[in-house]
């Protein structure tokens, strides 16, 4: 099982999907790359209806080069637009804080 795999999985991925389709854009990840894969929202399980309910969402990072581990609790979605900005050399955002 690859590290993107085992993360997906425990960050509660559906296993099926996970299994499916991160071997497949992990191989084809070439060094510098880095691939973010996220959600634009978060739904509480225990609510009987279908809005978005929670702020805060799983984030899985991953590419050639990238350590594994936590990115622990982030202050905001924007810290994933820093990073990306970091990762590929733009100038610094406004909001958000890379972790890259």
């Amino acid at each position: 099982m690859t590290a993107a795999l085992a993360v997906a999985r425990a960050l509660g991925v559906d296993p099926l999907v996970a299994a499916e389709c991160l071997p497949e854009i992990e191989a084809a990840l070439q060094p510098g790359d880095l691939c973010l894969v996220t959600a634009d929202h978060g739904n509480d399980p225990t609510w009987g209806g279908t809005e978005h309910t929670r702020e805060q969402v799983p984030v899985l990072a991953f590419g050639p080069g990238v350590s594994p581990g936590s990115l622990g609790r982030r202050e905001t979605f924007a810290d994933i637009g820093a990073t990306l900005a970091q990762h590929l050399g733009v100038a610094r955002l406004d909001a958000g804080t890379g972790w890259h």
